[in-house]
């Protein structure tokens, strides 16, 4: 605890970590992988404005209270994105694939075209059958008979989405919605399981 003393609590709430150009795209940073280089942590910096930020150090730790940057701001687990935490919880059980710069297939509603990522390596432009797991009302999780596999997806990094400019306002509602639809009141029993998961590591 006195180590958490000395460090800076960020302003930054409901953050998930992603790499410095793909923003949108959730990191597993509980994969046993180590760190890169281009690690940030991106959230609100206003909520209620609908201001998004990101740190301006790279991730260098992670640990059962949170994640460190290079400078010593410390964001706790408590304040991450429901969905990230979710998403950590998905993405860490056994036979699940994340999908990433996803989008559906034209003229289809269950046929998905994403980079999947599978042991660390990436799969560009993969085509798989998808049957969505209908407990959130988002394209978050459920499973693809092609592929035999969970899949878990990177919700916000949509296929031919550009935010060099700025994020779309279709990718910032799901940002902002997708608080809420996940529940709130549930955020420490994740937190729990996600520093059971770095305990066990």
């Amino acid at each position: 605890m006195s180590k958490l003393r000395q460090l800076k609590r960020s302003q930054i709430t409901d953050w998930w970590i992603a790499k410095n150009n793909l923003k949108m795209a959730f990191v597993n940073i509980l994969s046993g992988e180590p760190l890169s280089e281009d690690l940030l942590v991106v959230g609100y910096f206003n909520k209620e404005e609908e201001v998004l930020a990101t740190s301006t150090n790279r991730v260098v730790e992670v640990d059962v209270s949170g994640v460190i940057t290079a400078k010593g701001t410390f964001y706790p687990w408590e304040e991450a994105h429901e969905l990230y935490l979710q998403f950590l919880i998905e993405a860490n059980k056994e036979n699940t694939l994340i999908a990433t710069k996803w989008e559906y297939v034209k003229k289809s509603d269950n046929m998905i075209i994403a980079d999947i990522i599978r042991n660390g390596e990436i799969e560009e432009a993969v085509t798989f059958d998808f049957i969505p797991n209908k407990e959130y009302n988002l394209v978050f999780k459920g499973y693809s008979t092609k592929l035999d596999s969970n899949i878990v997806f990177t919700t916000f990094a949509k296929r031919n989405v550009c935010i060099i400019i700025g994020i779309p306002k279709a990718v910032k509602d799901d940002i902002y919605r997708s608080s809420f639809v996940l529940n709130k009141g549930e955020t420490m029993k994740k937190v729990r399981l996600i520093q059971e998961m770095i305990i066990g590591k």
